[in-house]
């Protein structure tokens, strides 16, 4: 359940730290490869964690691979820039070897993007759905009062409680 309000807001948010973090990796006198070959090794294990997921089908598992794919991916961000700066300062003449390595930073940048926007949206999703799922007053009656409450994970399963009133004349 998304609207294309969430769609948009994610969108922008992305946006806003992915420029950011271009900015960062840009500019930056900090030598990044080092974070490089880490992040790549967390990206693994966040695929990993996804194919354990799938199976399981863990909220809180689903929640932490999204908290953590945000930061894999904005951290890939200033490492994919900071490398494409470097790239360019090495002075490659050569046309057919800066064509295949434009492809392949732009293609880079493109999937940091494309998977921090959806590790972002994943997150708002699950937010949006724990709110849906808080418990609520359906009806009020002088006599009775009925609440549905405790939804119970992906079951739907409801615990009805019902409170009778005490009639003091």
């Amino acid at each position: 359940a998304y609207t294309s309000a969430s769609i948009f807001k994610t969108f922008v948010i992305s946006a806003g730290m992915f420029g950011v973090m271009a900015v960062v990796g840009y500019t930056t006198n900090t030598d990044l490869t080092k974070f490089g070959s880490f992040l790549f090794m967390a990206l693994i294990g966040i695929i990993i964690a996804t194919l354990v997921n799938f199976f399981m089908h863990s909220a809180r598992l689903d929640y932490i691979i999204s908290i953590v794919g945000v930061l894999i991916f904005t951290g890939l961000t200033a490492y994919d820039v900071q490398k494409i700066k470097q790239i360019g300062n090495a002075g490659i003449s050569d046309g057919d070897v800066m064509a295949k390595i434009t492809v392949h930073a732009a293609l880079s940048l493109y999937l940091d993007f494309l998977n921090l926007f959806l590790s972002l949206f994943k997150r708002f999703l699950t937010i949006l759905n724990h709110l849906q799922k808080s418990p609520k007053i359906v009806a009020y009656n002088p006599s009775k009062i009925r609440a549905i409450s405790l939804y119970i994970t992906k079951q739907k399963v409801c615990q009805t409680t019902t409170i009778r009133q005490n009639n003091y004349h």
